[in-house]
């Protein structure tokens, strides 16, 4: 169903899967996923009340994962499944989403979300992916590519040269040895 709704590629996840850019990822039938150091975990479903609420394990995972860069959206659903990842990914300086629930068929994530003040923002599904794709044109998500070591070092070699430079100027004293 997802798949006919967007460009994406959209992809059951299997256990060891690295997450790639630009793709939807579903976890199957009766499993929790976790994510570390960019990998997707699978296991069984367990029974009882944590079994039963996967998307705040998953997003707990995350929050551990990607500290300050994770990002948890929260659509419509039944139950409360979702606020306690959300608190979570707040809890390392996340940002966090959740649909407005007038426009949710099931409000019952996006209202429990809301409610318990871990959401930064409340729109519709048009606003999430609007406000997303804003946020991934920031710097402080998509940062722009370091420098090669071997560059820094020259850097740190002529900035270093430079500070001695000044200091014989002002001072009259050779610190280059």
């Amino acid at each position: 169903m997802l798949a006919r709704r967007t460009k994406l590629p959209v992809t059951e996840v299997s256990d060891g899967m690295r997450v790639e850019p630009n793709n939807v990822y579903v976890l199957p039938p009766n499993t929790s996923m976790a994510i570390a150091e960019g990998i997707l975990h699978l296991q069984p479903r367990e029974e009882g009340r944590a079994g039963r609420h996967p998307i705040d394990y998953f997003l707990r995972t995350l929050a551990e994962d990607q500290t300050h860069r994770a990002i948890g959206v929260i659509l419509s659903g039944t139950d409360s499944d979702g606020t306690l990842g959300l608190e979570a990914i707040k809890s390392e300086g996340g940002i966090t989403f959740a649909q407005d629930a007038k426009s949710a068929k099931y409000d019952g994530m996006p209202r429990s979300a809301t409610a318990a003040g871990h959401v930064d923002f409340v729109l519709t599904p048009e606003g999430i992916a609007k406000e997303l794709a804003r946020i991934s044109r920031h710097p402080f998500v998509n940062p722009i590519p370091s420098k090669s070591a071997e560059e820094e070092a020259s850097a740190g070699r002529n900035g270093f040269r430079k500070i001695l430079t000044l200091l014989q100027k002002s001072k009259g004293v050779d610190f280059t040895d």
